[in-house]
């Protein structure tokens, strides 16, 4: 795993839990309010199953929040999720 020495301390949690994966995913959250898990695949390159088995992970660790809406679009419901970045502290 590479050094996450000096970044955000969400992105440190989520290395420490998981590895690369939940650093590519952490950095995507983190560079996107309410980010569904197609829009951080497509930010990660990772297959999309990978982010959701990732997402949920997080949420039931209260790393990040999910809530359901939606898609005018497509007529269906998604997930929009949001790191909690201010209520991780990792020194």
């Amino acid at each position: 795993m590479r050094s996450v020495e000096y970044e955000d301390s969400f992105v440190k949690i989520a290395g420490l839990i998981g590895g690369e994966e939940y650093l590519k995913v952490a950095r995507g959250l983190l560079n996107t309010d309410d980010a569904t898990d197609e829009e951080i695949a497509s930010a990660t390159g990772l297959r999309i199953n990978i982010i959701r088995k990732v997402l949920y992970d997080m949420f039931g660790k209260a790393l990040i929040t999910g809530i359901r809406v939606k898609d005018e679009k497509k007529g269906w419901f998604v997930y929009r999720w949001r790191a909690k970045k201010d209520q991780v502290f990792y020194r």
